[in-house]
């Protein structure tokens, strides 16, 4: 019976993958909390690790700063998945758009539902 031979850096880029998938889903939760406070943390060679309280007037720098890191992110994932051939599901593909639930669609039309 033939089968299928595994191919260690697909699997490797699908752990990449996987990881960056999370870092995106945590990046889109920071953008849509409103009422949150943030921290900036450092964990130094040596030592104990940092934190600082971010003010409120920086918070919009900070999430400026993490949606170019997603935006790089994304666009680097959805490379390395068409390099090894690997498929998203509805919600991955949610997750990479900016939401962690998929659209709802009209069947018959593939448009999406209006709530």
């Amino acid at each position: 019976m033939p089968s299928i031979i595994r191919d260690s850096k697909q699997e490797a880029a699908l752990k990449e993958i996987e990881k960056g998938l999370e870092t995106v889903k945590v990046i889109n939760s920071m953008s849509e909390a409103t009422d949150s406070s943030f921290q900036l943390s450092m964990i130094p060679a040596k030592g104990r690790p940092i934190h600082i309280d971010v003010e409120e007037s920086a918070k919009s720098g900070f999430l400026a700063l993490a949606e170019k890191m997603k935006s790089k992110l994304v666009k680097d994932i959805r490379s390395k998945a068409a390099k090894f051939s690997i498929a998203f599901s509805e919600e991955e593909e949610a997750i990479l758009n900016g939401s962690d639930t998929p659209k709802k669609t009209n069947k018959n039309k593939g448009k999406p539902i209006k709530e």
